[in-house]
């Protein structure tokens, strides 16, 4: 999953890919967008290349659910095991979120999650 923001743009821009290339001397990485992305990559190479009032026609379909930005510390693991990771959920919608976290799971993983959202600190666990 790459992240990707353009200063005209108010969010970033999500994109699964798999890495084709890495050359850490170059700081170079070379990608392929998965099927299912090309509307997005068309608009992330409108983005990059054209002039904005071109960008209209070439717009990623809208989400079925809104996102809204939230910031709330969040602990996670994957279902049934110990390990602990420890991130921020970004944003919410009825179909999900987005966790900023240093590991990111393959996508379909099951989750637990420990959300603080108070100032005492309080948690909610999620299953």
């Amino acid at each position: 999953m790459i992240e990707i923001k353009f200063p005209p743009l108010p969010n970033r821009v999500l994109i699964k890919a798999k890495v084709l290339e890495k050359d850490s001397a170059a700081e170079k990485i070379v990608v392929e967008f998965l099927d299912g992305e090309q509307l997005k990559r068309d608009f992330l190479l409108a983005m990059a290349t054209k002039d904005p009032a071109e960008l209209k026609k070439n717009r990623p379909a809208h989400r079925r659910h809104p996102r809204f930005p939230v910031d709330i510390p969040v602990t996670w693991q994957v279902k049934d095991v110990e390990l602990r990771h420890e991130g921020k959920i970004a944003d919410i919608s009825g179909g999900g979120m987005f966790i900023r976290t240093e590991w990111t799971p393959p996508v379909g993983t099951e989750l637990k999650l420990t959300l603080r959202l108070t100032k005492r600190n309080e948690k909610i666990n999620l299953p």
